[in-house]
């Protein structure tokens, strides 16, 4: 665990690069253990991250204040990608990605499946959700990208059993068994979920009639255009929210919220599913500091108020690969891969959660991720200095021929 956390110093203090930059400028100076070592540590030494998660999800949710210890926690669930132009990576495939711009839409690289948890807290603003990343998990085609996300929020939710109500949140590749199938394994989790907008949607059945056979599970199927929709003062697009029977959650009744910039337009429409109702959502919206959430509760649509605490998720992302240097990793193997990624993970939810358990730190609440890592990267500069000072002034004392060289040296000087 030692050489773990040397690399997490040097995630903190340098521009990291990769692991071998990191041994020649920082660790190397702070030990005597080769750079195999490290590698030998990530790639092989008998330890499971997978289970790094849990731990850190604990410690975000002991920072939520007295006043909020009632409100919904998010969890989201999302995949990114890394682009490697090298060929000796582990898993490294051939992935499609519709955001990126080199005029096929197609990348080699890796796919990695994240779960972030946002928990509120307070600010002079009012009340705002902390996103804390838990962990990545690499994509090698031996399990779905379904099955990784559901692994992880199982991993996470034994951490959250004592908070009121956890919402999971994703978009519309996630609705899939078995990410669904999690509302029913946890008592306090519900789902917030974009789907796509060919689901289908049955009415509730109807009542008993008494005649002989399996009683209806659901009604007619009920189609988009068929949901009234409204658009509240103030909203840039129409609003209809319908309770709703789906195969997602067979015999459950859950609510669809249907959006539309154009009615009249079919291919306007976007389509979510809440499996709380929306006086059930666990929100001080009236405190909220995000004037959005606030919106949503006078409209009557507080879930997808709350569903907008999701893209909290993609800046994240961008953070993670513009500062802290989460593409350009050069360990080969799938288990360095993803060790090292979580190393700087918990190194990123460490500076998220430092300013509300240091108070040296509190002055940076609600600033930038980066430039609290830059002042804790300044004191442990500082400290490495004071250590190699008090190392060389030990070395000056007991080196009397050193002394006497250069006093002999002053002497003749003079």
């Amino acid at each position: 665990m030692h050489n773990l956390f040397l690399v997490i110093i040097s995630i903190l203090v340098l521009d990291f690069r990769s692991v071998r930059y990191a041994w020649i400028h920082l660790i190397s100076k702070l030990t005597g253990k080769s750079l195999n070592c490290f590698y030998h540590t990530l790639n092989e030494a008998p330890f499971d991250h997978r289970q790094w998660g849990s731990v850190t999800a604990d410690y975000a949710r002991c920072i939520v204040p007295d006043c909020l210890k009632d409100s919904s926690v998010f969890l989201s669930i999302d995949d990114t990608m890394v682009e490697k132009y090298g060929t000796e990576f582990d898993a490294r495939s051939k992935l499609f990605d519709h955001a990126v711009h080199n005029g096929s839409n197609y990348l080699n690289g890796h796919c990695f499946v994240s779960v972030v948890l946002h928990v509120p807290v307070s600010s002079p603003k009012g009340t705002v959700y902390l996103s804390v990343p838990l962990g990545y998990r690499l994509w090698t085609k031996k399990e779905s990208k379904l099955e990784l996300a559901a692994q992880m929020v199982r991993s996470v939710m034994p951490a959250l059993a004592s908070c009121n109500q956890v919402i999971l949140l994703c978009d519309s590749w996630y609705p899939k068994k078995p990410v669904p199938g999690l509302v029913n394994e946890f008592p306090n989790l519900e789902m917030i979920c974009n789907v796509r907008v060919d689901t289908v949607l049955s009415d509730l059945p109807g009542e008993r009639t008494g005649k002989r056979g399996r009683p209806r599970i659901h009604g007619e199927r009920i189609r988009l255009e068929s949901i009234p929709l409204k658009k509240p003062e103030g909203a840039d697009y129409y609003m209809g929210c319908r309770e709703v029977i789906t195969n997602l959650w067979k015999g459950k009744p859950v609510y669809a919220y249907v959006t539309a910039a154009n009615p009249e337009k079919p291919g306007s429409f976007r389509l979510f599913l809440s499996t709380v109702p929306k006086d059930k959502v666990c929100i001080d919206a009236e405190g909220h500091a995000d004037k959005k959430i606030r919106r949503y509760k006078e409209w009557g649509f507080l879930p997808l108020g709350a569903y907008s605490v999701r893209w909290n998720h993609e800046t994240g992302y961008y953070e993670a690969k513009t500062f802290w240097s989460f593409k350009d990793y050069m360990v080969r193997s799938a288990r360095g891969i993803e060790r090292l990624l979580n190393l700087i993970c918990i190194s990123y939810a460490a500076c998220k959660l430092l300013p509300y358990y240091d108070k040296e730190f509190a002055d940076y609440r609600g600033q930038s991720t980066q430039e609290v890592r830059y002042q804790l990267g300044e004191k442990i500069r500082m400290g490495i200095i004071i250590r190699s000072l008090e190392h060389m002034v030990e070395t000056w004392k007991n080196n009397c021929l050193i002394k006497k060289a250069l006093n002999e040296l002053i002497h003749k000087c003079s």
